[in-house]
């Protein structure tokens, strides 16, 4: 008996992976009938929507881009590689050493939050155009798999940390020997989202400047008005960055085994209580933070000769905003600018974060629904929104809603895939007295899985913030007159490099603001659920 059970569970597996491919495949389905709808009636003659056949004919004609795919590939994997890198290697250091986990945090939401399209020109004046593409990408990936990272190290079961311990391991050991690998499954999602992301970086690094690539084409092919070309490339970097998704995906959940065997909340080890000392610490540390960084800034150029034309230095910005002649009138328009990017990053944060938790729950009460929308959702992650502003702007306007629609696609997936995560990490014992209790699926998500996925709610808030701030912004360069989107364009146009580095500096030290705020309320979450 036993053995037949053991044959059928593996047939029972493929089967299942079988149905979820079907399922995918009806989703994309449904995707391109509808597309081909909208291309017939809605858009006809408008010339900004082809229909699917003219997409396919068209990258057929151009043979795929390979040339330039290749050289797109090669500076998202170099990307990829550093930005993740980086990551887990920083992750690791605040593992080891505490103190430095919330100023790394921190400083991954700045390179987060400012817009490539920004910072873009700067990096291929001191960087090159090669390097400067690389960094670009390595930028897209780092935050998102830096707070994955931090999430999963510091949510190891602490039953296996007392064995380490026990046979001698210390905080090194424990790192190397079982955080890492236990924390593969809540690490997951953001690690995954990191190769499309590494890829859209490419291309927007290539779409500021460079000769070859898949960001070079568009330009040209938007430029001319091939419209079925600019969408054939646009579809090529969407299935590289799905199958990347994938991929990635696949080899995770590999190394890591069977789900749901990398987190413990329940047992995690009760925090130290925080006297008034700790609490003064952990109130100053953002200023602390932020006066390293203006430090490390100040150095950077000094050591770097960098023409001050260019690279603005931080007494520079200080005199421009505040201490200078025309600091009242400079700060007056950089807030007036703030105060609309708020409003348009806090509608779409609401609107996107509400979608991708809601997105979650209903993943895990309908898992064939999954397999059918996971798909869908990964092309929406993938389409390189520049490319596709024209289109978006033509559905819903160059007003708020526009500039939310932008805010809330970046905002959404992350959110979905990183709650996802969170979900299905439950450990298969809380899951297995949860049916023994004859829970209901939604039972067992309200009284268990919900738990467990606290952890990874947080982290995707804390993607979400300064990802909607850069949405609204990016939006607000690409398709409306007004926020400190537009008037970093307008900046850059004009070479006002001051204006260009004070919007950045306003931008930053509002995002690292809300992530404090989350930073808190995660605190005392975790004070809560450890009692």
């Amino acid at each position: 008996m036993a053995g037949l059970l053991a044959t059928a569970r593996p047939a029972r597996q493929v089967a299942s992976r079988v149905a979820g491919q079907w399922r995918g495949a009806v989703g994309v389905a449904v995707v391109l009938v509808l597309w081909e709808l909208l291309a017939l009636t809605l858009f006809a003659g408008r010339h900004v929507l082809p229909t699917p056949g003219a997409v396919v004919s068209a990258m057929v004609r151009d043979q795929f881009y390979f040339g330039d795919l290749s050289t797109t590939l090669s500076e998202a994997g170099w990307g990829f590689v550093i930005g993740n890198g980086a990551a887990v290697a920083l992750a690791g250091l605040a593992l080891v050493v505490p103190a430095v986990a919330r100023p790394l945090e921190r400083m991954g939401a700045l390179t987060y939050c400012v817009p490539t399209v920004a910072v873009g020109p700067l990096l291929l004046i001191f960087l090159g155009s090669g390097m400067a593409k690389v960094m670009i990408a390595a930028l897209s990936v780092f935050f998102v798999s830096l707070v994955a990272c931090m999430t999963g190290l510091a949510d190891t079961p602490a039953g296996l940390l007392e064995v380490a311990h026990a046979f001698g391991g210390g905080r090194l050991s424990q790192l190397f020997r079982v955080r890492l690998r236990a924390a593969i499954p809540r690490a997951a999602g953001g690690l995954a989202l990191s190769a499309p992301a590494a890829i859209l970086g490419a291309i927007i690094g290539e779409y500021l400047g460079g000769t070859q690539g898949l960001g070079v084409a568009m330009v040209s092919a938007e430029q001319n008005l091939q419209v079925p070309r600019t969408w054939a490339i646009g579809v090529v970097a969407t299935l590289v960055s799905g199958a990347a998704y994938g991929a990635v995906r696949l080899l995770l959940r590999l190394v890591a085994g069977p789900a749901g065997t990398g987190t413990a909340l329940a047992t995690a080890a009760r925090p130290r209580p925080r006297t008034p000392a700790r609490r003064l610490a952990r109130a100053l540390s953002p200023l602390t933070t932020l006066a390293g960084l203006v430090v490390v800034w100040a150095l950077a150029l000094k050591l770097s000769g960098l023409s001050p034309y260019f690279a603005k230095s931080p007494a520079a910005i200080w005199s421009f905003l505040v201490t200078g002649p025309g600091a009242a009138a400079n700060r007056a328009v950089a807030l007036s600018a703030l105060d609309t990017t708020l409003r348009d990053a806090l509608v779409g944060w609401l609107v996107g974060s509400a979608a991708g938790v809601g997105g979650a729950v209903v993943i895990d009460q309908l898992p064939s629904l999954g397999s059918a929308v996971m798909p869908i959702v990964m092309t929406l992650r993938s389409v390189p929104l520049i490319a596709m502003t024209p289109l978006i702007t033509l559905v819903f306007g160059q007003g708020l809603v526009g500039v939310v629609v932008i805010a809330a696609v970046i905002t959404f997936v992350p959110t979905l895939v990183l709650v996802t995560s969170g979900l299905e990490s439950a450990p298969p014992q809380a899951l297995e007295l949860a049916r023994a209790y004859n829970l209901s699926r939604l039972g067992t998500l309200v009284r268990v899985r919900s738990r467990y996925a606290v952890p990874s709610l947080f982290a995707a808030a804390k993607v979400a913030v300064p990802g909607s701030i850069l949405g609204a912004v990016l939006a607000e360069w690409l398709i409306t007159g007004d926020g400190i989107g537009h008037l970093m364009a307008a900046a850059l146009i004009t070479s006002d490099f001051s204006t260009l580095w004070a919007t950045v500096v306003v931008v930053s030290v509002v995002a690292l603001a809300f992530y404090e705020v989350i930073g808190a309320l995660e605190a005392a979450s975790a004070d809560r659920l450890a009692r």
